[in-house]
């Protein structure tokens, strides 16, 4: 094999062994990790779901305990609405009490007085009988000098005795009353003071129930309001974790299309390597894909046989990758640029094209898009230019840092396409 050339066994295997390390680390540190960010970040995605499922139950858990709260102030309001009819039923009960009570006042009033009017008479009575020096009811009758003057001092003492029996009888039955006026304005009393009181309990205990019944409620209404706002925020995580999730698995997809793509190239590269190694390890004058060429150390001058096909160009030109790139070379195995590889090739097999990459723009005939390309066509770039071989694919001399590589034809923008061989 002539040196320079990457067709060797050694560069087969080099070439081998590096993409099998190629696609041993992509499967090792790409893909995996991928899977285990993806693995993650659906357990997170899983998490939060289960957060906003308990989340809920305790929000309907509220609201049906917040319901039956709503429901018993419902039953306390009307409870409170009957108890304020009773109460106005007993404020009439009470008012009609007070007024007895004043009547009652005015009798003890007036027992009272005439208890003192009685007793003022007594008193008199007694003073006068004390001062006069009065004797009895018997010494009055035994006094009589006459029947008939006995018979007078018999009536007076009759009237006498009549008068004082009325009297302590009226005073007997005055102070009665007095006492019994007295007695019932007392449990009057009682009784207004019994009812107002118990009015006022019953109201400060239904309020205060009432009370505690809004706290209650209105306790239900901020814990909600604040699971509601937890939902709120766990959802937009969901949100946010479901498209760092979709994110990832099109990552994955992406690589794992990229990673297929690139073991096809590679694959498609080291067939037409090995293929073209393997003819030309014959001799050193032998075949090439049914085309008879001897490759010498210097290819300048060569000329190739004529009626080829654009894929017996590609196929010749595909043996030089790994080849270096000289700006200005013509050299297939000492250096070349771009437009002297594509120059040299053609030169090659009989056909001459301009020399740099703008006059090979408008030479030969145009296709009008990389769909309808063929092998061996021409694609033309600003300023640069490779031979298409297929499958979207390129070999060129890209860099003097590359050399002579395969390559996507999109890498760059395409400015038009050539055909040399019809």
């Amino acid at each position: 094999m002539k040196k320079g050339k990457h067709t060797s066994k050694t560069g087969k295997l080099n070439r081998l062994l590096a993409l099998a390390l190629s696609l041993s680390l992509l499967g090792t540190w790409g893909l995996p990790a991928r899977a285990d960010e993806i693995e993650d970040a659906r357990e997170q995605v899983e998490r939060t779901q289960e957060e906003i499922r308990d989340n809920n139950e305790r929000i309907d858990s509220m609201e049906g305990e917040q319901a039956q709260v709503g429901t018993r102030i419902d039953d306390t309001t009307d409870e409170i609405a009957a108890m304020m009819a009773t109460i106005a039923l007993q404020e009439q009960e009470i008012s009609q009490l007070k007024k007895d009570i004043k009547v009652q006042k005015k009798k003890l009033s007036k027992a009272e007085k005439r208890l003192r009017t009685q007793s003022s008479q007594m008193e008199d009575r007694i003073r006068t009988i004390y001062e006069q020096g009065e004797i009895s009811y018997l010494e009055v009758l035994l006094e009589a000098k006459s029947y008939s003057d006995m018979l007078t001092r018999s009536e007076y003492v009759s009237q006498l005795y009549d008068y004082d029996r009325k009297l302590l009888e009226k005073y007997r039955s005055r102070s009665e009353a007095a006492a019994q006026a007295k007695s019932e304005l007392s449990a009057q009393k009682i009784l207004e003071k019994e009812a107002e009181d118990e009015l006022e309990k019953e109201q400060e205990r239904l309020e205060e129930a009432l009370s505690d019944l809004k706290d209650s409620y209105d306790d239900y209404d901020a814990r909600l309001a604040s699971a509601k706002a937890k939902a709120s925020e766990l959802q937009a995580r969901l949100e946010e974790q479901k498209a760092y999730l979709n994110q990832l698995e099109e990552e994955k997809r992406r690589e794992e299309a990229a990673a297929a793509a690139e073991a096809a190239r590679q694959a498609a590269q080291e067939a037409s390597s090995n293929a073209w190694s393997a003819a030309s390890e014959t001799s050193s004058a032998g075949y090439v894909n049914g085309i008879p060429v001897h490759i010498p150390s210097d290819l300048d001058g060569y000329r190739g046989p004529s009626g080829t096909t654009g894929q017996d160009v590609v196929n010749f030109a595909c043996q030089f990758v790994g080849n270096s790139y000289v700006w200005g070379g013509t050299s297939l195995t000492r250096g070349c640029d771009c437009s002297g590889f594509t120059q040299t090739v053609y030169s090659l097999f009989g056909y001459t094209i301009p020399r740099t990459a703008e006059m090979q723009l408008l030479y030969g005939t145009q296709v009008n898009s990389l769909e309808e390309a063929r092998p061996g066509d021409l694609i033309c770039y600003a300023g640069h230019v490779a031979f298409y071989i297929g499958n979207g694919q390129i070999v060129h001399a890209a860099s003097t840092t590359s050399g002579i590589i395969y390559g996507s034809a999109t890498y760059r923008t395409i400015l038009g396409i050539r055909r040399i061989i019809n």
